[in-house]
């Protein structure tokens, strides 16, 4: 596929960081769009610049997302199946310098919750509470990220979404609840899901998603306890 050899000589030009673009169709032809990765760690992940997204999309149809690994082979992560569900597009991944190849699509993947590599924006700790209110019936809507970093940066995400996201401040804990934490920052930017005795499942960067024991460390960080609608 002359596509193929776009997209790896992208990642080429790119390396070490993530090339990342689109197929677009502009006719009855499929054209290779590259895009500007716009990520805050553009060497572990990719965030197409949202003004390249709309201005392909002014030249046609995103038929799908195509976007390089680094020093790695092409076989899919669970970031990336998972922004291949959320986006409902197909995914082509090379890699670079191996010059692999992989091709996905969309296909039903829910990725489990424990053991989730984290990438800001796809698996991170808000990420982990709407994918478990899923479990609960639960649906989220929505909300923007931000930018990484917005709890030094005079945002304060968490508390701006909580009634727009279904959810209450408590003063009570209980098992399904969700316990916000702040550590270095005044505001809260931490989420964790409260299971009970104790037991607190949550995402920080650079870790694996799993279990932790509520313990003195994590209830100094607490600011608040939130519930959401439906289970009040």
């Amino acid at each position: 596929m002359d596509m193929v050899q776009d997209f790896l000589t992208h990642a080429e030009e790119a390396f070490p960081q993530e090339a990342c673009g689109l197929v677009v169709k502009v006719g009855r032809k499929a054209r290779v769009v590259r895009c500007r990765n716009v990520h805050s760690d553009p060497g572990r992940a990719f965030m197409i610049d949202p003004n390249d997204y709309a201005a392909a999309e002014e030249i046609g149809e995103v038929l799908a997302v195509y976007h390089s690994h680094p020093n790695n082979t092409a076989e899919p992560s669970m970031a990336d199946l998972a922004s291949c569900e959320a986006l409902g597009l197909p995914w082509h991944i090379v890699s670079w310098p191996q010059a692999g190849y992989r091709y996905v699509e969309p296909s039903g993947y829910v990725a489990p919750l424990e053991g989730r590599q984290f990438v800001y924006g796809v698996h991170d700790c808000m990420s982990l509470v709407v994918d478990y209110d899923k479990t609960l019936g639960i649906d989220i809507p929505p909300f923007d990220h931000g930018e990484y970093g917005w709890w030094a940066k005079g945002r304060s995400l968490y508390m701006e979404n909580l009634d727009a996201a279904g959810f209450r401040i408590v003063t009570d804990l209980r098992p399904n609840d969700v316990i916000l934490m702040a550590f270095d920052w005044d505001v809260p930017h931490h989420a964790a899901v409260f299971l009970g005795d104790d037991v607190i499942l949550q995402h920080f960067d650079g870790k694996l998603s799993g279990k932790s024991f509520y313990g003195e460390f994590y209830r100094k960080a607490t600011r608040h306890f939130v519930r959401h609608k439906s289970l009040c």
